[in-house]
């Protein structure tokens, strides 16, 4: 009966020893599933990622096969005059201004002269009366 027990004993553990091996291998296949998963969405999202990019591309090509010198050209034509005019504009400000500055100057000038001569009327008539 000892060498029964024994050999049960023996059997135990070493069917505790399989259960132990299988649990271990449920656990790597559950990891692995996990993983599988998680690989998964990451996968779905790169190739949602990739359509999006695909029909962008798409449009870029389409629009960039619109592009023809020709209308190149003409676009830099328009924004030149545009420059152009603009640089007309610019120049009459300054003219306009260089004018306006000219007339305060002057004008400054025969302020200043007026200012003197009244006051060299007003400094006679005080010493002709005697206050100064």
């Amino acid at each position: 009966m000892t060498n029964e027990f024994l050999d049960m004993n023996k059997e135990a553990k070493s069917l505790v020893e399989s259960l132990k091996k299988l649990n271990d291998e449920v656990r790597g296949y559950k990891t692995s599933k996990e993983q599988l998963a998680d690989l998964n969405k990451t996968l779905a999202g790169f190739i949602t990622e990739t359509k999006k990019l695909t029909e962008q591309s798409s449009k870029v090509i389409e629009n960039t096969s619109k592009l023809t010198p020709s209308k190149i050209d003409k676009k830099v034509d328009e924004i030149s005059k545009r420059i152009d005019t603009f640089e007309t504009l610019v120049n009459k400000m300054v003219d306009r201004v260089e004018r306006t500055e000219t007339s305060i100057s002057n004008q400054m000038k025969l302020l200043t002269k007026a200012v003197e001569s009244n006051s060299e009327a007003i400094d006679s008539k005080l010493k002709k009366k005697g206050i100064f």
